[in-house]
């Protein structure tokens, strides 16, 4: 992917489109949307295949905005991502289909996740730290996001929705769950810095 990305910037460049010196931003431009295109369209082909377009609108809706507030693990290469995405998605929408939670489950696994996003989001990447103020509005962004996702869930619980309802707890527990990979993965990262004198 970043190769071809690479391909893409000089041509730019060649054609005189963009300048030599900002090639390297547009190589990572056009590597990000080729990646979201890529994962975007595995999604919605295995989605249409099985029949679950609707139900991947909706994962799509709760699930994204939550992440993005949350922050958390990510893969360290993009077809790692690309390989986890797509299955963790598929996995979703084929297992949405087939549990129905008794409500006194889905209030104690939404209580623990809203508690663990209350509490560690946003985690930041030592390679990407927020400022102040993105970092408070993430925060609050990731509390009225999971509390709403949560309302959600009971009341397609209450309406007899139950796909939606499983939909709306399980983007809860793989956001909650990201997160705690994400804390793990920067305690280890900020314990090997401060070991070897960084």
């Amino acid at each position: 992917m970043e190769k071809a990305a690479g391909t893409l910037a000089d041509i730019l460049v060649k054609k005189s489109v963009v300048e030599k010196a900002d090639r390297d931003f547009y190589r990572y431009a056009i590597e990000t949307v080729l990646i979201y295109a890529v994962n975007f369209a595995t999604m919605f082909i295995l989605a249409a295949v099985t029949g679950k377009l609707p139900e991947l609108a909706l994962l799509l809706a709760v699930l994204y905005p939550l992440r993005q507030s949350c922050g958390g693990k990510h893969m360290n290469t993009w077809y790692g991502c690309y390989v986890i995405s797509c299955s963790v998605f598929e996995a979703t929408l084929l297992i949405s289909g087939m549990i129905h939670m008794h409500i006194a489950v889905m209030a104690a696994i939404t209580v623990v996740c809203i508690s663990c996003i209350w509490r560690f989001a946003p985690v930041e990447h030592h390679n990407h730290i927020l400022d102040k103020q993105d970092f408070i509005q993430n925060k609050k962004r990731a509390r009225i996001l999971s509390m709403s996702i949560a309302a959600a869930a009971f009341i397609f619980k209450l309406f007899g929705f139950e796909v939606g309802a499983v939909i709306c707890v399980s983007s809860e527990v793989l956001c909650s769950v990201l997160l705690l990979l994400g804390v793990l993965e920067e305690k280890r990262y900020l314990t090997s810095d401060k070991k070897f004198g960084g």
